[in-house]
């Protein structure tokens, strides 16, 4: 993986990837809780509260700090915003020196439009670009068909599926595993 110092600020049709910001935190709890991120994500609390929106900035301030001194991160976090408020997120997370696994969340009423697709689209080819990445993978959940189609449509391919890997309120979902490799 190359050095990388931030996280930068890009462009798309309607919104905004940046890092984090402290005055993000009413935002989070809002779309967190608005878009059942909880009910897809494992490790995801709810309801989502303003102390996770206070921890989870202050982690992201750490983090960058972190990036600044060249510490070699775990992971990297996109914010989307839209009109300055932060609708979902991008991230690198389980960053190794070649590769990394891509999560993301979109706030309910953001649905459905394209964002998320573009979004992963530039923070991947970022990563292939800018990280040295040769390897990006994600994984959805069985019934997450609207996941399964944002990693299509940012061109990862499905390489298999891993039965019963998520437990989740006392049950056990099936992962589907999607890739980009340059």
């Amino acid at each position: 993986m190359k050095l990388i110092t931030n996280i930068p600020t890009v462009h798309g049709k309607g919104f905004t990837l940046r890092p984090f910001s402290p005055r993000d935190e009413a935002s989070l709890v809002e779309h967190i809780n608005s878009s059942h991120i909880s009910d897809r994500v494992s490790n995801v609390p709810s309801p989502y509260t303003a102390e996770h929106a206070k921890a989870w900035l202050e982690h992201m301030r750490l983090n960058t700090a972190s990036l600044w001194r060249g510490v070699k991160p775990k992971r990297l976090d996109f914010a989307i915003s839209v009109s300055g408020c932060v609708v979902g997120s991008v991230a690198f997370i389980d960053v190794k020196d070649h590769m990394a696994q891509v999560s993301y969340w979109l706030g309910q009423e953001y649905q459905g439009h394209g964002i998320m697709a573009e979004a992963v689209r530039e923070v991947v080819s970022w990563g292939l670009r800018d990280c040295g990445f040769v390897r990006i993978w994600g994984y959805t959940w069985s019934d997450n068909k609207a996941s399964q189609k944002v990693l299509e449509r940012a061109g990862f391919t499905l390489e298999g599926v891993h039965r019963k890997v998520w437990p989740k309120n006392g049950e056990f979902y099936d992962s589907h595993m999607y890739a980009v490799v340059v």
